[in-house]
C-alpha cells in the first residue's frame, strides 16, 4: 500500500483500501468521477493505454468492473449514466461497441488502439471484446438495459462456440467476466464454462518463464478462490502468487511488462506511471483475496 499512498492514482488507492476493508465504496465512486464524461461514459486515461479525454467503451468497462466489484445497485446515478452511454453508442451494424472512438488518434495512445482501415477486422468486429463483458453488465443491472439488447449473452456465447480459431487472451478475459456474472442463466453458464475451459488450457501460462512475458497468468483467470475457473488453474496458483510477490519493486509497485514501442515517447512515462498504480492495486487485491500477506 505504501506506493499507492505515496504515488498512486486516487481511484487505485481508494479501490485498494476498500478491498482491504479500510475504506468506503463511496470513496471509489468519487474517485471515478474524475473520469466520467458529460455523456455518461468514462475516459480521460482511466485505461492508461488510451489517454483520450473523451469517453470510450474501453474505459467505461473499466469503470463498470469497479462498480460490479463494489456491488453498486441500479439506483446509483453514475451507473445509470454509464449504462445510458453504452445504450447510445451501441452499433447495430456491428452488433457490438467499438472499443475506442474514431478520435482516439487525437491523443496519445498505445499502438494497438490506432484506428486504421483494418481496425474492426483486427478486433474481430468487437465480438469477443467488449461485447461479452457488456452483455454481463446488462444482465447484472437489467433495469438499466434496453429491451433491444435482450438476449445478448446468448448471442455472444454462440459466437464463441462457433469461433474456430484460438481465443485471443483479451477476448477470453471478457468472457470470464461474463461467466462471473451471477445473473447468467444456468444453461448458458454451462455452455460458456465448457468452451472457456478449453481456451484456458490453450492460453494460460504455467511457469515463471511464461509469466515474465506478456500473456495470461492463472491469477488473471481466478482473481479469487471463488472464481468459476479457480479449480482449473489451482495447480499453478500458489506458484503464481509467489512469483507475483517476487516482482514487487522496492517502492512497493508493480510495473507493466509492455511499452508503447516508441509511439508517443513523450506521453509514455505518464501512461507508465498510471499503469504502475493500476497494476499495484490489482495485484494487492489478488494477493489479499488469496490470503497472501506481506505485499
Amino acid at each position: 500500500m505504501r506506493f499507492l499512498e505515496a504515488s498512486g492514482r486516487p481511484v487505485d488507492l481508494a479501490f485498494a483500501r476498500w478491498s482491504r476493508g479500510e475504506g468506503a465504496a463511496g470513496a471509489v465512486l468519487e474517485a471515478l468521477d474524475a473520469y466520467q464524461r458529460p455523456d455518461g461514459g468514462y475516459g480521460g486515461g482511466l485505461e492508461p493505454d488510451a489517454q483520450l479525454g473523451d469517453a470510450s467503451a474501453l474505459a467505461t468497462t473499466v469503470a463498470l468492473q469497479h462498480m460490479a466489484a463494489l456491488g453498486v445497485g441500479a439506483e446509483e446515478p453514475r451507473l445509470g449514466r454509464a449504462m445510458s452511454y453504452l445504450t447510445e453508442t451501441w452499433e447495430p451494424r456491428l452488433r457490438s461497441w467499438p472499443l475506442v472512438p474514431p478520435q482516439i488518434d487525437d491523443a496519445p495512445h498505445a499502438p494497438w488502439w490506432s484506428r486504421g482501415e483494418d481496425f474492426e477486422a483486427k478486433w474481430r468486429s468487437f465480438q469477443g471484446n467488449p461485447k461479452p463483458e457488456i452483455a454481463g453488465y446488462l444482465l447484472r443491472w437489467p433495469t438499466l438495459a434496453p429491451a433491444g439488447l435482450a438476449g445478448l449473452a446468448e448471442e455472444t456465447i454462440a459466437w464463441l462456440e462457433g469461433w474456430e480459431g484460438e481465443v485471443e487472451q483479451h477476448d477470453l478475459l471478457c468472457f470470464v467476466r461474463l461467466l462471473e456474472t451471477p445473473q447468467l442463466e444456468g444453461g448458458l453458464r454451462a455452455r460458456l464454462q465448457a468452451r472457456l475451459e478449453a481456451a484456458v488450457e490453450a492460453q494460460v501460462g504455467r511457469s515463471a518463464e511464461a509469466w515474465s512475458r506478456y500473456g495470461l497468468q492463472p491469477l488473471d483467470l481466478a482473481e479469487r478462490p471463488e472464481s468459476p475457473l479457480a479449480a482449473q488453474v489451482k495447480p499453478w496458483i500458489e506458484e503464481n502468487l509467489r512469483w507475483v510477490l517476487a516482482q514487487q519493486e522496492e517502492d512497493g509497485a508493480w510495473s507493466p511488462a509492455w511499452s508503447w514501442f516508441g509511439l508517443y515517447d513523450e506521453a509514455w512515462p505518464t501512461a507508465r506511471a498510471a499503469w504502475r498504480s493500476a497494476l499495484t492495486c490489482r495485484n494487492l487485491r489478488r494477493l489479499a483475496a488469496w490470503g497472501v500477506e506481506g505485499a
